[in-house]
């Protein structure tokens, strides 16, 4: 569950073409068509265009000045840090292209790679070709770089080129300014983002495990938000019962709701936002295909609940939720991208349905549709997390599944030791027996129950029962240099292990 959940987390990083064929972000300025397994993410100075396999790169950047002579050197100084092999140089009309064998795969495109590949248990490519043309402007150079494994077919490639000739820099861009989000815990920079300038901001870090990112930018009735919903609970013949957890505040909720689809998802959604005397309807629900490799993680979740479940002879099913809504009030529109992942189960023999659901949500309210949705994209391809964060977030979850870990052992061995203590008591008592033990040796006997206590003679080989406290025979007992026995019909620790 914690791998899946750190692979939405990432999922979360980059918008690709299955949500939209043209991505258009009126906060970073920039407008691409997409073909399905590529995204985009936006970076300070460049913008970085992946396909879904995290083979293929394309790159695009401006660099001042226009002399391509200096402008190629610089390039060259900076593909010393991939491990540059041969480079060639070629003029093409107007501009420069610069050919370069790379030693290793360019993780320096983007820090959350190696961690995305690390989660995934793959080993990139190492061998890569790199071309870069370099075309002048009136002031500035524009730098298209494609990045790709050595022996890349060649209709890979052009496809690589026809996916850069639908790149533009827009003029129209909203005024915007960098936002921080600071985890609580740490005081580290967890993640940034642009945000149009003169709205209102609030970032956090939820504390509890898995560690989401909160945040909420708004200003003149628009926003966009990041959210992460929990919601768990169990339904079976006598009703049911659930609690939700919005970005770490839990709540009961009398109405189970199970969610999962994108369809009950967003229906939950709705139903929460008008239980604020608000009034809104859905317009649009759509899935998104799901990637790859979320698809090959929801499987192996998928055998494991079935394995767990046979055990138990439940019925358990896991499933990842993928996709978005659009719902409007009359007034506004808000966009909705949701990546979730829920499970269940259902018992049979007692009827009851235990279900839990994990919901990443970015929300973006506008005056119209395309206004919402080119907000929700600025965000979700301009949103950067912290390399160094996202490691500690990973390690202190970890160490908080431990923790739990070891809680739940101890109440398992707790329970079990209820059992055994249960067990014994009860058959002692139905055969009229109890335990003593002499608190001097250590040793345990097995007596017939009577109403008084028990004493043990000095030399040991006698047990005396029936002895009445503050009686006559006590204190004689005592005199002569009897112990009294410690009594327990549930026995003592030494036989519960």
């Amino acid at each position: 569950m914690l791998r899946l959940l750190l692979f939405i987390f990432l999922l979360f990083t980059s918008l690709s073409a299955k949500e939209i064929t043209e991505i258009k972000d009126p906060v970073h300025g920039i407008r691409v068509k997409l073909p399905a397994d590529w995204s985009v993410r936006v970076f300070p100075s460049y913008v970085l265009i992946i396909s879904e396999d995290m083979t293929r790169f394309i790159t695009f950047r401006v660099y001042p000045g226009r002399n391509l002579r200096k402008v190629a050197k610089a390039l060259l100084q900076e593909t010393r840090f991939m491990g540059r092999g041969v480079t060639h140089f070629k003029r093409v009309k107007n501009s420069v292209l610069v050919r370069s064998d790379l030693r290793g795969y360019p993780y320096v495109l983007d820090p959350m790679l190696p961690i995305t590949w690390g989660l995934q248990g793959r080993i990139p490519p190492q061998e890569y070709t790199s071309l870069t043309y370099i075309i002048p402007l009136r002031r500035s150079s524009l730098l298209i770089s494609f990045f790709y494994p050595r022996g890349t077919p060649e209709g890979r490639v052009k496809e690589m080129i026809r996916i850069a000739k639908t790149f533009r820099f827009t003029k129209r861009r909203i005024p915007s300014r960098r936002a921080l989000i600071r985890d609580p815990e740490t005081g580290s920079v967890a993640a940034t983002l642009r945000i149009p300038r003169g709205w209102d901001f609030y970032g956090t870090v939820i504390p509890q495990a898995p560690r989401e990112i909160h945040f909420v930018a708004s200003g003149r009735g628009e926003f966009v938000r990041r959210d992460f919903i929990s919601l768990a609970g169990a339904v079976g013949p006598f009703g049911g019962s659930a609690m939700i957890s919005i970005n770490g505040q839990s709540y009961p909720s009398q109405m189970p709701f199970i969610v999962d689809s994108i369809r009950t998802a967003s229906e939950l959604l709705v139903s929460l936002w008008n239980s604020e005397g608000e009034s809104w309807e859905i317009v649009k629900v759509r899935n998104l295909p799901k990637p790859g490799s979320l698809k090959a993680l929801e499987e192996s979740a998928r055998r494991r609940l079935a394995t767990t479940g046979a055990m138990f002879q439940h019925q358990a099913n896991a499933s990842l939720l993928y996709g978005g809504f659009e719902a409007s009030n009359g007034r506004l529109r808000r966009v909705v991208l949701i990546v979730g992942f829920s499970t269940d189960s259902y018992s049979p023999g007692t009827g009851v349905r235990n279900f839990q659901t994990n919901l990443l949500l970015i929300t973006a309210q506008a005056r119209g549709s395309e206004r919402a949705k080119g907000l929700l994209t600025a965000v979700v391809i301009g949103f950067r997390p912290d390399p160094n964060w996202f490691l500690s977030k990973v390690q202190r979850n970890i160490q908080d599944q431990a923790y739990w870990n070891r809680v739940i052992l101890g109440v398992l061995d707790e329970h079990n030791e209820f059992l055994t203590r249960s067990s014994i008591a009860w058959a002692n008592l139905l055969s009229e027996k109890t335990f003593v033990k002499d608190p001097r040796t250590g040793e345990i006997f097995q007596v017939d129950l009577s109403k008084g206590r028990y004493w043990r003679d000095p030399s040991g080989e006698m047990i005396l029962g029936g002895v009445r406290e503050m009686s006559e025979l006590e204190e004689v007992l005592k005199a002569k240099g009897w112990r009294k026995l410690k009594e327990s019909l549930e026995g003592f620790p030494e036989q519960w292990r």
